[in-house]
């Protein structure tokens, strides 16, 4: 059985209750692995998730679907290559009109090539574009970008004919012609793995660049044109292993970087965060190093506002990991708060991606572990000042492994999740699986209740009229009945020895509420319905 602790309701006396307004899942023709890459949302609040999915008669496929505000299935589109290619989405944006860009792979292994494409917002091909480097090598995408004029920019990397890879970036224009490519050689491997847009137009890149024995950050700007404006690595302080990870831009057009340096070469030495701010001319203003708890720290993500920037990663504490997030000030780099989240099951505890809000507070997304190391979606919001408005988690319904990748929020402030989750033994594959939530208000916590099953409670009826009923274990505790405001409508004690509860609904006007059932310090919750 899976419990999840009721913990905010604790401290607050109003809770707004965060109950998914829908949950659709995809599984291919194929009925094999999904993988879920991105989720975006359009001006009219419609939600797009971009992954991969294996086809008949193909191998695998991008995979494109598109829902209604409401969840309603509006179109599919899948993209395969020529013959039994491989092709796997990377990067996804959506421009102001709907039209969704897509970058990934396409290709038989190892040698893929980078394939390009624009999707009208009907899901119809407005254009397509291959990326061959020169060596005929592998060449795979990591990030895109696009500008107000519709031109788009990848980056990744180019295999060169000594098998050595290194950062390569293309310009396409609104038509899908090539502009331009740019190489960049940092003496071994290089791999850019994130671009940023610049506010004159050109765009920066970062990835790791291995000049010695051991990577280091390496950051290029280019000209809209494609000249290389400037480059500069970062070798940190242990003069080891230093990649990054993530790339933003501020307003005034300097650069952010973060990423995980090692304070020693191997054997020894542990990961902490690393994050570099560089002016846009090439000059490097600050850097920082974030230790966690001194046991190691690795950034998975970076996020720039107006009131700071944001890094969120994986941090060990103890034997498990939790989320460690940290907001530096712009200007000086002085960390204005750092927070920790250990999920419910206190075991591992791993983030995916980070965002901000229209209201500049910081959400984030990933996974967590349950009593069982089954891992469940898990989305937690900040305040920009660093305090915890809300954790949520989605158990998918076979009650196993489910990975939340990204996250999207819409017009009105709704939340969206995407990533994968576990169908179970006997068909034992991934879907995407995509999940829609209401947003509490400013200040107020949430709390998301899943499924009934989600800590095995069984109330029944449900939906009810008059009473409904359930099993305990004759501990004694008390009950609670929440309305989706967060307002406590019936609180009532359960006396030892009581092994059914029998509540009285009379005076209960009919909508969807939540039942809290606590007993010997263990908390139960499902969703009940009141006709």
């Amino acid at each position: 059985m899976k419990k999840r602790g009721l913990l905010l309701m604790l401290v607050l006396t109003g809770v707004a209750l965060s109950f998914p307004l829908w949950v659709r899942n995809y599984n291919g023709p194929a009925n094999s692995d999904e993988d879920a890459c991105a989720v975006l949302t359009d001006g009219e609040r419609n939600v797009i998730v971009v992954g991969s999915s294996p086809g008949t008669g193909t191998a695998y496929d991008i995979v494109v679907i598109k829902y209604s505000p409401n969840g309603d299935s509006l179109w599919c589109r899948r993209i395969a290559g020529s013959g039994m290619s491989n092709d796997y989405a990377r990067a996804a944006v959506i421009d102001g009109n709907g039209a969704i860009y897509i970058t990934g792979t396409t290709g038989t292994f190892p040698d893929y090539n980078i394939i390009t494409l624009k999707l009208n917002s009907d899901g119809s091909e407005a254009w397509r574009a291959i990326y061959q480097g020169s060596a005929g090598r592998a060449d795979e995408p990591a990030d895109m970008v696009i500008d107000g004029s519709g031109n788009v920019f990848i980056t990744g990397y180019e295999t060169d004919a000594d098998g050595v890879a290194n950062f390569v970036t293309v310009k396409y224009n609104s038509s899908g012609g090539q502009e331009w490519s740019a190489n960049y050689d940092g003496g071994a491997a290089d791999q850019a793995v994130g671009i940023a847009l610049a506010p004159d137009g050109g765009v920066y890149v970062t990835g790791p660049s291995t000049q010695g024995s051991y990577p280091d950050f390496a950051i290029v700007k280019y000209t809209a044109n494609g000249a290389e404006e400037w480059s500069q690595t970062v070798n940190g302080s242990g003069n080891a292993d230093d990649t990054p990870v993530a790339i933003g831009v501020d307003a005034s057009g300097a650069v952010y970087v973060t990423g995980k340096t090692a304070t020693a070469p191997p054997p020894g030495g542990r990961y902490n965060y690393l994050t570099v701010k560089f002016s846009s001319a090439g000059s490097q203003l600050w850097s920082k190093v974030y230790t966690g708890a001194n046991q190691g720290a690795q950034a998975v993500g970076l996020v720039v506002g107006t009131a700071g920037v944001y890094v969120t990663g994986k941090v060990t504490r103890g034997t498990n990991s939790d989320f460690g997030t940290v907001a530096y000030n712009l200007n000086t780099g002085d960390t204005l708060w750092s927070r920790f989240f250990n999920g419910p099951a206190n075991k591992n505890d791993d983030p995916a991606f980070i965002t901000l809000d229209a209201q500049g507070r910081v959400h984030i997304v990933g996974a967590s572990q349950d009593t069982l190391s089954r891992y469940d979606y898990t989305w937690l919001r900040y305040s920009n000042s660093g305090t915890l408005q809300g954790s949520c988690f989605y158990n998918g319904a076979l009650n196993n492994d489910d990975r939340a990748v990204g996250l999207a929020i819409d017009a009105v402030g709704q939340v969206i999740l995407t990533g994968v989750s576990f169908r179970g033994i006997g068909s034992p594959n991934y879907d995407i699986v995509t999940v829609k939530y209401d947003s509490a208000a400013p200040g107020v916590a949430e709390l998301c209740v899943l499924e009934p099953r989600r800590s095995g409670m069984q109330m029944q009826p449900n939906p009810a009229h008059s009473y409904t009923r359930t099993r305990l274990s004759g501990q004694g505790g008390t009950v609670r009945l929440w309305d989706i405001r967060g307002a406590l409508c019936r609180q009532e004690k359960i006396a030892p020895g009581t092994t059914e509860l029998r509540l009285d609904l009379q005076g209960i006007a009919p909508g969807v509420y939540l039942i809290e059932i606590r007993e010997n310090g263990h908390q139960g919750v499902a969703r009940l319905i009141v006709e």
